[in-house]
């Protein structure tokens, strides 16, 4: 079947550090293990924060508190967080030439300040016909449902679409819904094997 849209995730695909390791540089500036910060951006400890019952402040608040750091410190995230981080022009690139014949859409597991930094920050809002974020939704990737939410605004059947996310559980669960996936390690292993299933459906 032709394929008709992709599906992007956003954190470690279109999202991508400026750094080798942006949670050791947080750490070393808070003072405190890399693998403290680790375990709440990598674990189970933003799921609130996703899920949208907890602000993106809080969550930081709360890990503070939790890690015995003074309240000051809060400022480490403002400051520097998402200036760790930069979009993926290559991606941008290939998603904008790709848009005339194939739709694009983001489907993340993000805080309520993905839609601010895509619109005000990087500007790629408008670059995608669909955007489906988790703590919009009250879903998280990999439940079935949030990939067929972000099919239904797409417009499109599960065989029609092409699932790109750097999460071997996140792949699984959208093929477990009929998507085509193709888990993410780097734009120049990605994106070849993008164009040839585009070019093979077309």
């Amino acid at each position: 079947m032709t394929i008709k849209a992709t599906i992007w995730d956003f954190s470690g695909v279109i999202l991508q550090p400026r750094v080798a390791d942006p949670h050791a540089f947080i750490a070393s500036e808070l003072g405190v293990p890399a693998e403290e910060i680790r375990k709440y951006f990598d674990g189970v400890r933003n799921f609130n924060m996703d899920i949208g019952e907890e602000s993106e402040q809080d969550f930081y608040m709360r890990m503070i508190k939790e890690l015995g750091l003074p309240k000051d410190d809060k400022k480490i995230f403002d400051d520097y967080l998402f200036d760790l981080f930069e979009v993926n022009r290559e991606l941008i690139d290939f998603i904008a030439w790709s848009k005339p014949k194939i739709k694009p859409a983001l489907c993340s597991n993000f805080s309520a300040s993905l839609r601010p930094l895509i619109r005000d920050k990087y500007k790629i809002e408008n670059l995608f016909d669909a955007i489906v974020v988790s703590s919009e939704v009250k879903m998280l990737k990999p439940q079935a449902e949030i990939y067929q939410l972000t099919l239904q605004q797409l417009g499109v059947m599960p065989q029609e679409a092409l699932f790109i996310d750097d999460q071997e559980k996140n792949i699984e669960g959208a093929e477990a819904v009929g998507l085509r996936g193709i888990v993410y390690k780097n734009a120049a292993q990605t994106l070849p094997q993008i164009i040839n299933i585009i070019n093979f459906q077309t």
